[in-house]
């Protein structure tokens, strides 16, 4: 087995963007930061603990009563951890997931990636943020080791219950830790986070992806982006130490059984309904005038223009539109996929 190296430099403190909404105020007090009225109040104030470990997402924002306070409303704010875990970068995420969700960004690193796989010293490979089951990460282990048998693969996961609960899938190549952004003083060659950054705001996510390349290995990569909930629609970015190199969209196509007469259903009526599986770093920009409004609306040109190939199928129509495609594609294309090199789509 090769050994996993860690990465402690990686726990440096970290301070994600603090709320906009305003600080609760302690019951009792004003705007200003008057004097308590009640002496009773004070008491029972001065037994909560001034400071906590952790916080709740935004969503679960505590109320008044429940914070403590000093007698000027005022309160400090420490760093933002997880879980109780002081050193655990990042927030839970709901925990959502399903059998082979994933398989289309696994099958595009087995693939498209295979050389740096086969050839890197150190194969470790980390699925951040796995869910409420291990699943994707014992998927991404198995495909992986048919590209190199002795891939490591590591799961992080910020909340410990759900590391506990993985357990029972630990294997030979498979482990499971707890652990966020900062991987867990790991220095893996590629990091697969998907559908973990959505639920924080631009600016925090932009943070989390210099936090994770900030512990990749030199020729390292981060895969990161959003799928629907079966995996049917994907959008990922590819990033190396050098920042975002390409964005690649993909999707499940239909297909025709000419042995039982019967069509299988895509779940993409036209390319630009990936738009709503964006990486948070572009979902938000794709609006008129925008590069990545203008490549959906391209797509969605080319698809339409390669309309006669559809009695070929849908993959051979996905094949025309992107030779028709006037964007800077990368790589060799693959069905159901098409990749984009960042500059040519990247925010203003």
């Amino acid at each position: 087995m090769i050994p996993i190296t860690r990465n402690d430099s990686a726990y440096a403190a970290y301070e994600p963007p603090r709320s906009r909404s305003a600080a609760p105020r302690c019951p009792g007090s004003s705007s200003s930061g008057s004097q308590l009225s009640s002496t009773s109040s004070v008491t029972a104030i001065a037994r909560t603990p001034l400071l906590k470990t952790s916080y709740r997402p935004v969503s679960q924002s505590l109320t008044a009563t429940s914070l403590s306070c000093r007698e000027d409303s005022q309160m400090p704010q420490p760093k933002r951890y997880a879980a109780g875990r002081a050193r655990a970068l990042g927030l839970p995420t709901r925990g959502t997931t399903n059998p082979n969700r994933l398989r289309r960004v696994d099958r595009h690193l087995a693939e498209v990636h295979a050389d740096l796989l086969r050839t890197a010293a150190t194969p470790l490979v980390i699925d951040l943020g796995y869910g409420a089951t291990p699943v994707t990460a014992v998927e991404l282990h198995r495909r992986l080791s048919e590209v190199r048998p002795e891939v490591q693969v590591v799961g992080l996961e910020i909340d410990p219950e759900r590391v506990a609960a993985a357990q029972p899938a630990t294997r030979d190549g498979l482990v499971f830790q707890h652990g966020g952004f900062e991987l867990a003083g790991l220095r893996p060659l590629v990091v697969r986070a998907l559908n973990v950054l959505r639920q924080y705001d631009e600016s925090a996510a932009r943070e989390a992806w210099t936090t994770i390349v900030a512990g990749l290995q030199d020729d390292g990569l981060l895969l990161e982006g959003t799928c629907d909930e079966l995996g049917r629609r994907a959008t990922w970015v590819t990033l190396t130490k050098q920042g975002p190199q390409t964005l690649t969209l993909a999707a499940h196509l239909r297909t025709f059984d000419r042995s039982s007469h019967r069509t299988f259903d895509h779940t993409l009526g036209r390319p630009g309904d990936l738009a709503e599986r964006l990486p948070k770093a572009l979902i938000h920009h794709n609006v008129p005038g925008s590069a990545v409004h203008a490549l959906l609306t391209e797509l969605d040109a080319a698809w339409d223009r390669a309309a006669a190939y559809q009695a070929f199928g849908s993959r051979q129509r996905w094949r025309a539109m992107c030779e028709q495609l006037d964007w800077p594609q990368v790589g060799a294309r693959r069905d159901g996929e098409v990749t984009i090199a960042w500059a040519s789509v990247a925010p203003d």
